[in-house]
């Protein structure tokens, strides 16, 4: 098993989703994980970094945007608004159409409650 090697930056304002992406597309290998704590961001590496892979994190979580989105947290936000739109509506003024894109939608909340998980998130529209 590989020894981890981690990395802390002073900085707490990242997505750890997308930071993870982001340095696994740049070094083109994968990483343990990204997480926060009391000192700021920590990457957790799989075996110590060359000093190029250092130098590509260090400028990675400087030029980190935190409010950026992963395609996943893009389509679970299109998600969360198209329930909160259909629910919003009252049933009986909803189309045949719209009903069946409601049942659709409870069906996956409760899917997403039960598991974490959507099951249309994977397939955004």
């Amino acid at each position: 098993m590989s020894e981890t090697f981690d990395l802390e930056f002073a900085r707490r304002d990242v997505n750890l989703a997308l930071l993870h992406q982001e340095i696994e597309g740049a070094l083109q290998k994968t990483i343990a994980g990204c997480s926060l704590g009391d000192y700021g961001c920590k990457v957790h590496l799989l075996g110590k970094p060359a000093a190029a892979e250092l130098k590509a994190i260090e400028q990675i979580v400087a030029k980190h945007d935190p409010k950026a989105q992963t395609t996943e947290q893009q389509a679970l936000a299109r998600w969360k608004a198209e329930v909160e739109a259909l629910s919003a509506k009252n049933w009986n003024a909803l189309t045949p159409t719209e009903r069946e894109e409601a049942l659709r939608l409870q069906h996956e909340q409760m899917v997403f409650q039960a598991t974490g998980k959507l099951p249309s998130v994977a397939t955004p529209k």
